[in-house]
């Protein structure tokens, strides 16, 4: 793994890694990439540096340079040629360019090198500005690391009919839950290994779901070191504050997970919460139940074998399809000598086993969270019991 997890994401993970290189073979191809990109994408300067660092790897005798240009700030006039004059040519290559010399402003800037070895990564583009960079573009003859290249980075829908010279990188094409995951998987057993393979793969996937393709601010949740006392929510509610994040989520109506927090979209945050839960801990209780029954097997059978049991209007004909609620039931029913039908003396078991069944419920049934406590009791439990 890379020394910093910006280099990890943007060039070992495979749809990041496969996002950049798509990008690379565009430009090699002599073609303008148009990227769609999420407003919070992660290391944002990374993803840039990593797809200069494929070129150079590829243009070895080439110097090449990248100029990240913000447009509505830089060229808000959208006066694009003439600014690209003069922010990269000589005074003298400037001032000797004339409209009506028969040459085009694209032509000018070709056989005048002023573009050479250069990339020009354009963002913060209106849809007018979007238009007006494609115009500008266009109408070069040849895009070439020789003659200048050109990257237009974009937030806004991208018109459906495109010049033959643009290409569409649509980052959420190439980037995927799983991408997310094996992040932090990856991420959790290199740098957080005290944690048992539980608790791992128990935050990995939560602050996967809950952050979704943003690996920056998922990384910082994964710091965290109150996960099983705390609700993620608050620890993203802190994290929200921190000066990394403070503009992260702002657009009105985002995805992102900020956004839903300070929107108070809860209910939207809590089903991302309730998927992990369900992905991850819905197994492990299911595990549970069956080591529970194994442990209780005769006492079960017994029963079984005197008394007629009934789940969901179905008789019971083997312990193996005892729910945790009929487990329950039968600690409470007594039997006609006033027996309970099925005594446990450990009481930690029956305590467990009642803990266990609320859990189940409310994931199963309620479409609730577990609570941090609850998680915890969970892995606890499974973690004493492996």
């Amino acid at each position: 793994m890379h020394d910093s997890s910006d280099d990890f994401w943007w060039n070992d993970i495979a749809g990041p890694e496969s996002f950049v290189k798509k990008v690379t073979d565009i430009l090699l191809d002599r073609h303008v990439p148009l990227l769609l990109v999420p407003a919070d994408i992660p290391w944002r300067h990374s993803m840039r540096n990593a797809v200069i660092e494929r070129l150079t790897e590829i243009h070895t005798e080439s110097c090449l340079e990248v100029f990240t240009i913000d447009a509505l700030d830089e060229c808000p006039e959208n006066n694009i040629g003439e600014f690209l004059l003069q922010k990269f040519a000589d005074r003298d290559t400037a001032s000797a360019y004339r409209p009506r010399s028969g040459k085009t402003m694209q032509e000018y800037l070709t056989t005048q090198k002023v573009l050479t070895n250069k990339i020009i990564w354009v963002k913060g583009l209106s849809a007018d500005q979007l238009q007006a960079w494609m115009d500008f573009c266009r109408q070069f003859e040849t895009l070439s690391i020789e003659n200048g290249i050109f990257i237009i980075e974009n937030r806004e829908p991208i018109p459906d009919s495109l010049p033959d010279i643009f290409q569409t990188v649509d980052f959420v094409q190439f980037v995927s839950h799983y991408d997310a995951m094996l992040f932090n998987s990856l991420l959790v057993s290199e740098k957080y290994s005290t944690l048992s393979r539980l608790r791992q793969g128990y935050i990995s996937v939560a602050a996967a779901y809950l952050c979704e393709f943003d690996a920056e601010l998922s990384e910082s949740l994964l710091q965290q070191k109150e996960w099983f006392k705390k609700a993620p929510q608050d620890m993203l509610i802190e994290l929200a504050k921190d000066e990394t994040f403070i503009r992260r989520g702002e657009r009105h109506g985002s995805p992102h997970v900020l956004t839903l927090l300070r929107e108070n979209r809860i209910t939207e945050l809590s089903q991302r919460l309730w998927t992990a839960q369900i992905q991850v801990l819905f197994p492990i209780l299911e595990m549970q139940r069956i080591k529970i029954i194994k442990r209780l097997y005769n006492k079960l059978q017994a029963i079984l074998n005197t008394e007629v049991i009934e789940q969901f209007g179905q008789k019971v004909t083997t312990p193996y399809e005892l729910e945790f609620g009929t487990l329950v039931f039968l600690m409470a029913k007594h039997d006609n000598s006033g027996n309970r039908c099925l005594y446990i003396p450990d009481e930690t078991l029956r305590n467990a086993i009642i803990n266990l069944r609320e859990c189940r419920n409310l994931l199963a049934h309620r479409h609730q969270c577990c609570s941090p406590e609850q998680v915890d009791f969970i892995l606890s439990f499974e973690e004493k019991n492996i």
